[in-house]
């Protein structure tokens, strides 16, 4: 649980900080988007070759000695700046999809559908068996709720019966 908020945490604070950092922001949010696609490339070839824990350390690692790397280098060194951070948002990329994909694999599947289903009931499987959601966020007393009864009913076309 710690380890997915803190690597949440990494990954969000670094996407959402591309746009601040110096240079072309535009540019810099190319990078970082390439880094994306590395860092899941890397997490499909680590997934296949090497166990699970070597990899998330091996992956926190990375990040985490690039971005403490970053505390001793000169703010005028743009390029090196940039790309400390984008090696480490590449490691972190790959680690959220590996703690993912790790989850996946540890929970089992009722555990995970758990989160899903919703009062016991599965979830549809057409658009048309779908349920309207009503959202009351007030409380109300009787006679009203009768008054909202009768009025669903009138606009619905439901006859009333006397």
């Amino acid at each position: 649980m710690i380890i997915w908020f803190v690597i949440s945490m990494t990954y969000y604070g670094l996407s959402l900080n591309t746009s601040n950092m110096d240079g072309d922001p535009y540019l810099n949010c190319l990078i970082s988007a390439a880094t994306e696609f590395v860092g899941y490339g890397a997490t499909w070839l680590f997934l296949s070759y090497i166990p699970r824990r070597f990899s998330l350390t091996f992956l926190l690692m990375l990040c985490g000695f690039t971005l403490l790397l970053l505390m001793f280098i000169p703010d005028e060194l743009n390029s090196l700046v940039i790309s400390l951070v984008m090696t480490g948002r590449t490691g972190i990329a790959a680690a959220f999809c590996l703690v993912y994909m790790y989850g996946i694999e540890l929970f089992p599947t009722v555990v995970r559908n758990m989160g899903i289903e919703t009062k016991g009931e599965d979830l549809p499987e057409h658009i048309s068996q779908v349920k309207p959601l009503t959202c009351m966020c007030t409380k109300q007393n009787s006679a009203t709720e009768y008054m909202m009864d009768e009025n669903t009913r009138a606009e619905n076309g439901i006859e009333q019966s006397a």
